[in-house]
Formats: C-alpha cells, structure tokens, sequence
C-alpha cells in the first residue's frame, strides 16, 4: 500500500514539473527564424548577475529588461555573422578562445579558470555557455573590423610624437566609467538625459549603465579603467578635466549617438614610457574606440531590418 501511495505521488510531481516547465519555456519572441523563450531569459539573467553582482540591486522588473535586451542584441548579432561567415569562419581556435575567456575572468578580478568556474557554478552557469557567449562577441568583433577596418583613422606619426615628448612628464589619470546610448525617434535628447539621471540618481551609476548602455562596457557597470589623460579623446578630456570625483558629464555627441562619462578618481604619476610599447597600446585604444562606435552604427541599421515579433 505505501509502494503504491509513493508511485502515485512520484507521478503527480512528474506531471506536477511536467506543466511547470511548459509554462515556464514560452517563446517570447521571434527574431527572423530565431526565437526567445522564457528559459532563455532566466539563463541569461543568472549570467548577467554571475558577471555584474550589483544587478542583484536592482528591480526585476529592470532586470528582465536587461536580460531581454542582451539576449536581442547576441540573436542579431548570430544572425548577422551567420550571413557573413562561412562555415569554416564560424569556429573561434581554441587558442584564442581560452585566451579571451582568460581576459574575462581577470577583469572580474579571478586568478585563474577553477575560480571562475567555481563562481559560475554558484549561479548554475556552464562555462560552455560562457564560451558560447565570448565567441559570439569575437565573432561579431570580427565581422565589424572586416567591414569597416579600412575607414580607422590614425597617425602613429603624430601619436609617436606625443609620446616622446610627454615621456617622464608628470600626468593625471582618470578613472572613468561611461554610458553610451541612444534615442528613439519620438524622444528627444533632454527626455532621455532625464530618464537616465533620474536612474542614476536611485539605482547608482553603475546599475544605471547596465541598464541603458549600448555599450558592451554597460554588462560591467560601464566600468573603463583608468587613462592618462594624454590618451584620452580631446572632446572626453576637455568635458572631465574640471570634474569633481563622483560626478559625471552632460551627454556627449560620439557617432551613432551620445556618451555620458563619470569620474571615478583621479591620480597623478610621473610616466615614463616604453615608446614603442605606449605606441602599441594607443593605437589598439583608439583603434577599438573607433570600431566600438562603427560598431553601434552598424548594428542599429541591421535591427531596423530585422523583425522582431513579441508572441
């Protein structure tokens, strides 16, 4: 008798899962022949707080925002490199691939692949999903070079120049976190401005730049890093050099829409350089900031011809 009580409810918990699971895995939304589903956006939640602890702090309801948004943008982005890429171009060597996921656990401050790994156990993530992630990026990172490298503009003549005489000068920099963002059609700048500070002002910068942000910085808060004010965009220096510590700038025009820059903190080091190690670098920032707002503008023209249908 109790054999057969304990069959009975092992079965209504089977079916019990059963409905819940179904109800959870709806499709939400179908981008071209891709589709969104409920479940989709609950991993991509659990990733986005494994890589971002502070949007734990925030709303759910601004969460799924977030997690919706990303998981929009990587569905495109797929898309897009899908029409691009062969077969053959589409697989990242392996190589390369530990060496970005490398990059990705140090810049959230792990010493090695077991404690990343660990923290994403803690939030039921699998590193195959980080790596399919991280290749997504580099793939699209890698779309948009071929496309657009041709149009970067820089003169190592020039920047070899500024380097040699800024050597063992004494120089401020600047830790800088950032907001890039757009409008829509029916906004206009001072609209959307507002509906940022207001977020900025209740949720904290960082909370408020995974929310807005176009930006790939926005899933780390906006977080930069720090830069000698020698190598930083004319147009950004001029708008940060009076900055109190804690404040952040009015919205600045950059290609394919505007950036709002905070200053984190400040420190000033005399700098002695490796010439032309220093070249390297400044040509891989302003190279990268180049691609990074072809990037946006690219992009944003293929979501306009894409469709996008809520289910």
């Amino acid at each position: 008798m109790k054999k057969n009580v304990f069959l009975v409810i092992v079965i209504i918990n089977l079916i019990f899962l059963k409905n819940v699971f179904s109800i959870e895995n709806k499709i939400l939304l179908k981008i071209d022949n891709e589709i969104i589903t409920s479940i989709d956006v609950f991993n991509e939640t659990k990733y986005l707080k494994a890589i971002n602890s502070k949007i734990n702090e925030m709303k759910k309801e601004d969460i799924y925002k977030i997690s919706i948004n990303s998981l929009i943008k990587r569905k495109i982005k797929e898309i897009e490199i899908k029409k691009n890429a062969s077969s053959e171009e589409i697989n990242i060597d392996d190589g390369y691939l530990n060496e970005l996921i490398k990059n990705t656990y140090k810049q959230r401050g792990f010493n090695n692949l077991n404690a990343f790994n660990k923290h994403l156990q803690n939030y039921d993530i699998r590193m195959s999903d980080v790596k399919e992630i991280i290749s997504t990026e580099s793939l699209w990172n890698e779309l948009i070079y071929q496309k657009f490298s041709k149009k970067i503009k820089i003169n190592k003549v020039e920047l070899k120049k500024q380097i040699t005489k800024d050597n063992n000068k004494m120089f401020k920099s600047f830790l800088i976190s950032e907001i890039v963002f757009k409008i829509s059609e029916k906004q206009t700048l001072n609209q959307k401005f507002n509906i940022i500070k207001k977020d900025i002002s209740e949720k904290g910068f960082s909370n408020a730049a995974t929310l807005h942000s176009i930006s790939n910085s926005g899933f780390s808060g906006g977080e930069l890093g720090w830069f000698a004010e020698n190598s930083l965009n004319p147009k950004i220096k001029d708008k940060i050099i009076n900055l109190k510590v804690g404040n952040y700038t009015n919205p600045i025009i950059i290609p394919g829409g505007f950036l709002i820059v905070k200053l984190n903190n400040i420190k000033e080091d005399k700098i002695k350089y490796d010439i032309d190690k220093k070249l390297k670098d400044l040509i891989r920032i302003t190279t990268n900031q180049q691609l990074n707002q072809l990037s946006n503008i690219y992009f944003d023209k293929i979501k306009k011809e894409i469709k996008i249908e809520e289910l």
